[in-house]
């Protein structure tokens, strides 16, 4: 498939999830901020400013008024002293002392009034002079008050009228003062506060130029790491190719586009041989070096335009557009050659590599990506099973098919079983042929969510096939020992393991701890191995026999004479009974072989301390004759039906 015709995933983040976002943020808070800053400060010089200009504006008429009060006195006291009436000296009396006090009223409030040293200093000479016309200024009263008019004329001309020309010159030169200084605090904070809006100006302006330069840097840091991230997210870090999350996304545009175009695509699903066997023998970082050669090997076979994925530790897909099933499979079969015909060397080690290949076309009657997975995986099992360097197509109406997509969907149901308690035990009496006497081996089913109960053979092939048979041993076990521990009859059971479960440590450990935990008698627990189980894992067999065999627990050799029927194996593995299969017991009335065989495998046994069951009796005549032969057990119908054990 095309790369540049199938989308990558993307995932959309909200705005807030972008660190350019909260950079932008933070720029406009920077700019607020300066111009609330700016704001306050112009504010502060304005304040500042109409301040100073209302006290020097007060001060101006404060002094205005002193000079105002001071003539008028002045023209007061020249008119008392010509005036002849007693009551118009007085009214004129009664005038100046008025101007008296609107000027001490002035002059105080101008003292104290904010003054710089050198207008301190002005304001206290003119208080002196003051202080001396005043008294000159009394005097004049009482010598125009008194009819001594040449007296007070001449105390005007001599004294009163020099000290005001003193004191006219300072207040005027305090008013000259005044009004400078309000000109130059009026020009200075103009100056100042076109020199603050140029600054102001300039931080703004280098503000917005920074915030928007981190912003663009920020913008491109995260558009790396995006990119970044979105590359991880899509690929594999080890071969550079697209990962199991992008192989989706480009099976949904294959299938998409078959439907919309009625177009004709294949997935291939490559899975290497015998990957393991590097990886153990020369470790994991030759089995890295592996996969990126096979990686790079598939780009060169198919070409770079093509969409190529890893989706496993060892599994690949190919997608490939427009393309018949004869072109598929001969670009599958150049893919195989070429691996086939490179050896992987490591260090000192040579490694013939192959791989198999399971080849699902995807057409418009595809429904969605996990039934395309679901076959990939079919064929490519089925690929496996004929030998490495295979090449299978998925056909999606084939009985093969059907039955491992109904495997792989037994996984899940048996998973939800587990964790439903609906995987339930049955028991059936195994019976001796002297005294009666019986224990029971323990039986699985599935239960479904209707009731409905479903044999083993319906789901224990595709436990074992889909490595999920040890789980339900270990379930089994389990269940099977909480119901034993509160068995009235305290009767034996056995319980049948797979050969996966043979050596399994963790089943091993869970048995040990349920027998101690729920004080059940290792006597009581018996355990149904197949020999083709036993003799295929011999060594983890023994190893795992012996240690429950030690502790009192007994096994079973199940099913015997139908797998390799190795009789040296007897001598080694620890058992007690061996179970001979039904096959032998039907026709057992008109099959004398049969009867050969089961009279054989009973004295070998009994020659090996064993006890014989022989499974599958339906008839009494069947009895009569496994009774003759000396079969220690039966098991069948015949004795008893398999029934649920209603506490497990």
């Amino acid at each position: 498939m095309h790369k540049d015709q199938i989308s990558s995933i993307t995932r959309a983040r909200l705005w807030y999830q972008y660190p350019v976002t909260w950079v932008f943020a933070l720029l406009l808070i920077l700019i607020v901020l300066i111009s609330l800053l700016g704001i306050y400060s112009l504010h502060k010089i304005e304040k500042e400013f109409l301040q100073r200009s209302l006290l020097n504006i007060e001060k101006l008429r404060l002094l205005d008024e002193m000079v105002h009060h001071s003539r008028q006195r002045s023209v007061l006291l020249r008119d008392l002293v010509i005036a002849s009436d007693p009551f118009d000296q007085d009214e004129i009396i009664q005038k100046h002392y008025a101007l008296a006090t609107h000027y001490l009223s002035a002059r105080n409030e101008l003292v104290a009034k904010r003054l710089n040293e050198e207008e301190r200093k002005i304001l206290d000479h003119i208080i002196a002079m003051n202080r001396k016309g005043y008294t000159l200024q009394q005097q004049i009263i009482e010598l125009a008050t008194s009819g001594q008019q040449d007296k007070a004329l001449e105390l005007i001309a001599t004294e009163l009228e020099p000290n005001r020309r003193q004191l006219y010159p300072d207040m005027m030169m305090m008013r000259e003062m005044l009004v400078d200084s309000s000109t130059s605090s009026t020009q200075v904070a103009l100056e100042f506060m076109d020199s603050y809006r140029t600054i102001l100006a300039w931080l703004l302006v280098i503000a917005i130029v920074t915030g928007f330069s981190i912003a663009w840097l920020a913008y491109q840091i995260d558009s790396h790491h995006s990119r970044r991230l979105l590359w991880q997210a899509c690929h594999d870090p080890l071969t550079g190719l697209g990962n199991r999350y992008e192989a989706e996304s480009q099976i949904q545009a294959l299938i998409d586009d078959a439907r919309q175009n009625d177009a004709s695509h294949a997935l291939l699903y490559l899975d290497i041989d015998q990957f393991n066997i590097v990886n153990n023998t020369s470790g994991q970082t030759a089995g890295d070096e592996l996969l990126r050669q096979l990686a790079a090997h598939m780009r060169e076979s198919v070409g770079d335009d093509i969409a190529i994925d890893r989706v496993g530790s060892d599994q690949f897909v190919i997608l490939l557009m427009n393309k018949s099933i004869e072109e598929v499979k001969s670009t599958a079969r150049q893919i195989l050659d070429g691996i086939t015909s490179n050896r992987f060397e490591w260090l000192d080690r040579s490694y013939d590599i192959t791989a198999c290949i399971g080849i699902v076309p995807v057409t418009a009657s595809r429904d969605n990506v996990e039934s395309i997975w679901s076959d990939a995986y079919i064929a490519c099992d089925v690929a496996k099973e004929k030998g490495g360097d295979r090449i299978q197509v998925s056909e999606e109406t084939s009985e093969e098919t059907k039955l491992r997509r109904e495997g792989m969907d037994w996984t899940s149901r048996l998973r939800h079983a587990m964790n439903d308690d609906r995987i339930v035990l049955f028991s059936q009496d195994i019976r001796s042929m002297k005294n009666g006497i019986a224990h029971s081996e323990i039986l699985v089913r599935y239960e479904e969510e209707n009731g409905e109960i479903v044999p083993a053979a319906h789901f224990i092939p595709a436990a074992e096939r889909y490595n999920l048979i040890t789980e339900i041993d270990l379930y089994v076990v389990r269940k099977t020992i909480q119901f034993m521990a509160h068995d009235n009859d305290r009767r034996s059971y056995s319980i049948n393991l797979s050969g996966m479960s043979l050596g399994n440590r963790e089943l091993l450990d869970s048995i040990i701890t349920g027998l101690e935990i729920y004080d059940v008698d290792p006597e009581h627990l018996c355990f149904e191995i197949t020999e083709t189980a036993a003799i295929r894992n011999a060594t983890s067999a023994i190893q795992f026999m012996n240690v429950l065999h030690g502790l009192g627990c007994h096994f079973f050799l199940d099913d015997f004479g139908t797998g390799l029927s190795s009789f040296g194996y007897l001598k080694t593995l620890p058992l007690d009974i061996i179970k001979i299969d039904a096959h032998f017991i039907r026709n057992i009335e008109k099959d004398s072989a049969n009867r050969s065989i089961l009279e054989a495998i009973n004295t070998i046994a009994h020659g090996f301390g064993m006890k014989t069951v022989a499974e599958g009796v339906e008839t009494e005549t069947q009895l009569a004759i496994l009774g003759a032969i000396g079969i220690d057990y039966v098991q069948g119908y015949l004795v008893d039906r398999p029934s649920r054990l209603l506490a497990a």
